[in-house]
């Protein structure tokens, strides 16, 4: 396993982490409204891009290149490889 940014993944992985991260606070985000409704404390930060949040995050990635399942949260970008 390995540790990878978000705009470094193969197309499948991306798409994978998308469909996973549903609180990401990006424009994109079609889960967003509907993940966030009735929590207390909502994100004030403005909205970016999923672009912009997979640059800044890594994702934790099989030999075979998709998204490990045993790994719940993404990390900062200068982890990665």
């Amino acid at each position: 396993m390995r540790l990878v940014r978000g705009d470094r993944l193969p197309a499948e992985a991306r798409a994978e982490v998308l469909r996973a991260y549903i609180y990401r606070w990006t424009a994109e985000n079609p889960d967003r409204e509907r993940a966030w409704r009735g929590i207390k404390g909502q994100p004030t930060l403005p909205l970016q891009s999923d672009a912009a949040w997979l640059a800044e995050h890594a994702f934790h990635v099989t030999d075979s290149g998709r998204l490990a399942r045993n790994r719940h949260r993404a990390e900062p970008a200068f982890m990665a490889d």
